[in-house]
């Protein structure tokens, strides 16, 4: 009987010790797992990002796109100063210049219904260089930038700064339409522009009394172009 409990327990003993021998041998594994873990946990990589940032420009008529000059009578001009209200949006480095054109050498975007009777330009002052018009007897189709969000610069300034009513001020300077898209520029303004920038245009128009009757209409072109450095 003391043999058979010897046995027993020896056994007993041995199993315990086998367990305790395995449960010790698993921390030993399981703690130089989490070394492994943790030395690799600090290793680091690099992503290499880029980007390029295009050309933006946004052009808009925001009112005026329609102009009705009304019924004329010869010698007595008519004028609409609300005109044109263009804006624009960029990111250009420099800002953006604008020109307006119709296309025509010596006549006017306006041309009857007959398609092929004009009325002229307004024949004393060019975008380069615009005038006072005043005299009743000056003929043509002129346009005045008369305000903006940049303030008015040469050579459409006036004494006084911009003109409330472009129409009745003796100081607006008027100028016959470009030809083309390339003829000097009507306005330039420097940038950056961290806002929508607006620029107002005027519309005059004044015929002598031998310019045939009838209904005139045509179009004018404002072209911009980024200034990009």
């Amino acid at each position: 009987m003391k043999k058979a409990l010897f046995m027993t327990l020896s056994a007993s003993f041995v199993f315990w010790l086998v367990c305790l021998f395995s449960y010790d041998k698993n921390l030993l594994l399981n703690a130089f797992k989490a070394q492994k873990a943790e030395a690799v946990s600090s290793s680091t990589q690099v992503v290499n990002l880029s980007v390029t940032v295009q050309d933006y420009l946004s052009f808009l008529v925001s009112s005026g796109g329609n102009i009705n000059l009304g019924n004329l009578t010869p010698r007595t001009a008519n004028c609409n100063q609300s005109g044109t209200v263009l804006s624009v949006d960029t990111n250009a480095a420099n800002g953006y210049k604008m020109t307006p054109s119709d296309g025509f050498a010596t006549s006017s975007a306006l041309v009857h219904t007959d398609a092929s009777t004009p009325i002229v330009d307004f024949v004393s002052g060019t975008v380069a260089a615009p005038v006072v018009w005043s005299l009743s007897t000056v003929y043509g189709l002129g346009v005045t930038l008369w305000s903006g969000s940049t303030a008015v610069a040469a050579p459409w300034s006036v004494a006084g700064g911009a003109p409330a009513d472009a129409c009745v001020v003796a100081s607006t300077k008027w100028a016959a339409v470009g030809t083309t898209s390339a003829t000097t520029t009507g306005l330039t303004v420097t940038g950056p522009i961290a806002t929508t920038d607006y620029s107002k245009w005027g519309w005059k128009v004044n015929v002598d009394n031998t310019q045939k009757t009838g209904v005139y209409a045509g179009t004018v072109t404002f072209t911009v172009v980024n200034v990009l450095s």
